[in-house]
């Protein structure tokens, strides 16, 4: 699907960004829209959230974006541990802010 590893970030975020860009380069024809279509999304606000940092990958997204990419088992690992990882410096924002 694509030459980028897991393992050149440190977000998942810029991982997918990423993907969109080099995507929209390739493929002018590339939509937020379509690739929403291709992930089985009934929008594309679901994707988009993601992309701008508003809300994380929950599980089903995370499935998809998994399927999506068709990864390796360690790349899998990797872009699990990505998201978890996001999940967690979220929480901890949340929690000093309090």
């Amino acid at each position: 699907m694509t030459d980028m590893k897991t393992n050149d970030v440190k977000n998942y975020r810029d991982y997918l960004n990423r993907y969109a860009e080099v995507t929209k380069q390739r493929r002018p024809n590339f939509s937020l829209g379509a690739w929403a279509k291709s992930l089985g999304l009934k929008s594309t606000s679901s994707l988009t959230k993601v992309l701008n940092g508003e809300r994380d990958a929950g599980p089903e997204l995370l499935k998809k974006f998994v399927q999506y990419f068709n990864f390796n088992p360690i790349e899998e690992a990797q872009f699990r541990n990505l998201v978890a990882l996001s999940k967690m410096k979220e929480s901890a924002e949340v929690k000093t802010s309090l």
